[in-house]
């Protein structure tokens, strides 16, 4: 595969210049796809989904947590409840 230069215009940190097949380089240029944005937006959805998914990772115990304080303690303020 032949690679470009970096195509982001510039180096992330700690991974070095991203290069892309020039055929792929090409072929955005052609049809207007401005690179940068696409692997701004990409690179932001991936943080998004990992940031998430070790969220959920870390707190996957506390649904079950709060169950267990509701049936210790009772419902916050049921006392105040009219239904």
């Amino acid at each position: 595969m032949r690679r470009t230069k970096p195509a982001v215009g510039g180096v992330d940190e700690g991974q070095g210049p991203l290069s892309l097949e020039t055929r792929v380089t090409s072929a955005a240029r052609a049809l207007g796809v401005t690179l940068s944005r696409v692997a701004e937006e990409e690179s932001a959805q991936a943080v998004k989904l990992e940031r998430n998914r070790r969220w959920t990772q870390e707190n996957r115990g506390a649904p079950e947590a709060c169950a267990r304080e509701v049936d210790r303690e009772g419902v916050a303020l049921a006392r105040h409840r009219t239904f």
